[in-house]
């Protein structure tokens, strides 16, 4: 017991025992400063210090990005952010599959071959809409809208297609062959809009050497339709149209072009067809 109370004393006094630190001039050996210290004040002082540090190295953490660099540490609002945009990819991912679905089926059509699994489960053939009502309330308000404008007239297999412009035909159908003119060549006034014959999908929107602005529309019923020559376009690739909405501007561009007109195709169950069999222009 006693041993006890004198280690405690001991320890004690040690910590309360004075030291005297003095700093020397070299080369004179001159007293400069002293400061006077003890074990406790020394163990405070060193604490302080490094409570200091710690809230400096803690508000860094906490309030500056050092924290992205922390394995593990959990960024709330960073997880929201990152969730938001990976629900973007992914809807992104999905317009560019069902896009990449319409293309595939507009090349086959053009080519004569037979449409995918996804496209053809997602049509109906043409004829078979002659058999069924004619067009739904929405789209026969499109249709009396589109007629106060533009010449009209009973498409294929009943279903309604509007003219993409009022103009003269300047150049009809002949199509003996692939490399024949499969279209009708329209004229009309400058900058005359162009509207979309019936509702449906832009599966191309863009430029090439021979046809200039050109776009393409995939309708239902196993229908394309085809504006060439434009001067300039107002949709883009993946865009819906509604019938007699504008799509292009009526131009000159592409080599194969000798003046302002619409070059318009119609193409049914990948075949070409005389779109002025089917509307008035």
């Amino acid at each position: 017991m006693s041993e006890d109370l004198k280690k405690e004393q001991s320890i004690s006094e040690k910590l309360g025992s004075t030291y005297r630190m003095v700093i020397l001039d070299d080369e004179s050996l001159r007293e400069v400063r002293s400061v006077r210290l003890s074990l406790s004040n020394l163990y405070l002082i060193l604490c302080t210090i490094l409570l200091i540090l710690s809230l400096i190295i803690g508000s860094l953490v906490a309030f500056t990005p050092l924290k992205r660099y922390i394995p593990g540490y959990a960024d709330v609002r960073g997880s929201r952010d990152f969730m938001a945009l990976e629900s973007q990819v992914s809807d992104l991912e999905t317009l560019v599959e069902e896009q990449t679905v319409y293309i595939d089926g507009m090349k086959t059509m053009i080519k004569g071959g037979d449409l995918p699994e996804k496209v053809e489960n997602s049509v109906t053939l043409i004829e078979e809409a002659a058999t069924t009502a004619p067009l739904n309330t929405t789209e026969n308000k499109a249709v009396t809208t589109a007629t106060a404008t533009k010449p009209m007239s009973r498409g294929i297999g009943g279903v309604y297609l509007a003219a993409p412009l009022k103009g003269e035909i300047s150049s009809g159908f002949l199509a003996e062959n692939r490399n024949d003119h499969l279209g009708v060549d329209i004229i009309a006034p400058k900058n005359s809009p162009i509207t979309a014959v019936k509702e449906g999908i832009v599966v191309s929107a863009g430029w090439n050497l021979e046809t200039g602005h050109s776009i393409t529309v995939q309708h239902d019923k196993n229908l394309l339709s085809i504006y060439k020559h434009n001067q300039k376009l107002l949709k883009k690739t993946g865009d819906r149209v509604k019938l007699g909405e504008s799509i292009a501007i009526i131009g000159n561009s592409g080599e194969l072009s000798s003046g302002p007109h619409l070059h318009f195709e119609l193409w049914y169950d990948g075949n070409p067809i005389d779109p002025a069999q089917y509307i008035e222009f």
